[in-house]
């Protein structure tokens, strides 16, 4: 029997088996573990268009946000882990009830489980966009891997400086890797392509989620996007932001953001000049996310 590969499939590096005696930051099993699925209405309008995003959420996450809304599912391998048997059959089972996408949630741990996966999937219903769902911390030479299976990326840019990044995620080099990463994605797929009903079928949109007093530094983010792709590419701005799982150790974030923290931010991006994309109003509760 040949030697177990280990992970390093993500910046972490771990050199992970991926066994409960040597796990790897985000604490993934070696196999697919998706905690549900669903017809999703979540996301920006045209994802779920009107019939819903088939949405599949996978468990862990190579982040760990004080404040992740997912907290159950993300970072709680002994109590949520359910081992996905058959994937494709629960693509198929989204496509019966006419979803406009196969929407895959947290994926980056099972990048290399998903790719024969999406191999076959792709095979049968080349027409049905697969869209990557993911925080942007990943590593380019992992993503070149996903060309030609992945139709839509939805990254989020979370964090401007490290040391944000490290105290409510705890993850080195997120800036410049994100950077990275979305600049690849968008050598992939190009700036979101709608269909003639509004829908997205190809191409890159990136999420910019608000926290309290900009502490995340939105507006470096958006001048960044603004001076590598200007118009070409989408952004989501996020107002969703609402305090949740261990939030309330930080009281700086312990709150959900105003109206007038979000309106400055989206005056920034009509200021730079972008054209493309989504805003929300300000205080969004957590109706939108799903119970796990």
């Amino acid at each position: 029997m040949g030697q177990k590969k280990l992970c390093n499939i993500c910046p972490h590096e771990c050199d992970s088996a991926r066994t409960l005696e040597n796990q790897g930051f985000c604490k993934a099993p070696d196999e697919l573990c998706v905690s549900d699925y669903m017809c999703h209405w979540g996301e920006e309008p045209a994802i779920t268009g009107k019939n819903g995003s088939g949405t599949v959420f996978f468990t862990m996450c190579n982040m760990l946000c004080v404040y992740c809304q997912n907290y159950p599912i993300s970072q709680s391998r002994d109590t949520i882990c359910q081992v996905a048997i058959d994937v494709l059959a629960m693509f198929g089972s989204l496509l019966e009830k006419s979803v406009h996408n196969i929407n895959l949630v947290s994926p980056t741990p099972y990048t290399l489980h998903l790719i024969p996966v999406l191999k076959e999937f792709k095979t049968s219903n080349p027409l049905t966009p697969v869209i990557w769902n993911s925080n942007a911390y990943e590593k380019v030479e992992t993503l070149r891997l996903l060309e030609g299976l992945v139709d839509i990326y939805l990254p989020d840019f979370r964090y401007w400086d490290e040391e944000t990044a490290m105290k409510y995620s705890h993850i080195p080099y997120y800036p410049k890797t994100a950077q990275k990463t979305i600049i690849e994605m968008h050598r992939q797929t190009g700036n979101l392509v709608l269909n003639d009903d509004g829908i997205a079928i190809f191409g890159t949109m990136v999420r910019l989620l608000v926290l309290p007093d900009n502490i995340n530094r939105v507006d470096m983010i958006l001048r960044w996007l603004w001076e590598t792709f200007e118009n070409d590419i989408h952004i989501s701005l996020m107002g969703q932001y609402f305090p949740t799982y261990r939030a309330n150790d930080y009281p700086e974030i312990d709150r959900c953001i105003t109206q007038q923290e979000y309106d400055y931010l989206k005056g920034v991006m009509l200021a730079l000049g972008f054209e493309n994309g989504y805003t929300q109003r300000a205080g969004s509760s957590s109706e939108w996310t799903p119970d796990f």
